[in-house]
């Protein structure tokens, strides 16, 4: 088996636990519904690369609390980079996205 199709079987069976988690479904229910979801995962971007954010990612700081929060020295940069679990591109992009900043 490929590493591809080893990494789909992984997420299939995640799915399946979650399911089975969440919902209380029966293995044979959850492993139907796991394979549905892939089967629409593999139609929707099958073959391309896809990001997910872990979950809370909705969550995140903005550019405007960003530029509120950094003095411009480089080590609050680092701190507050730190903090919110961003990269330093991150950072310089969401205080980029902040009208008149």
């Amino acid at each position: 088996m490929s590493r591809e199709a080893d990494n789909a079987l992984a997420m299939q069976n995640a799915i399946c636990r979650r399911l089975m988690q969440a919902f209380g479904l029966s293995e044979k229910h959850a492993t139907d519904y796991a394979i549905q979801a892939m089967g629409a995962l593999s139609g929707l971007c099958g073959g391309e690369r896809v990001y997910i954010p872990k979950p809370g990612r909705d969550e995140r700081v903005t550019g405007t609390q960003l530029k509120n929060a950094w003095d411009g020295t480089t080590a609050c940069r680092d701190a507050l980079c730190q903090e919110h679990s961003i990269s330093i591109s991150s950072f310089y992009r969401l205080l980029g996205e902040v009208k008149g900043g």
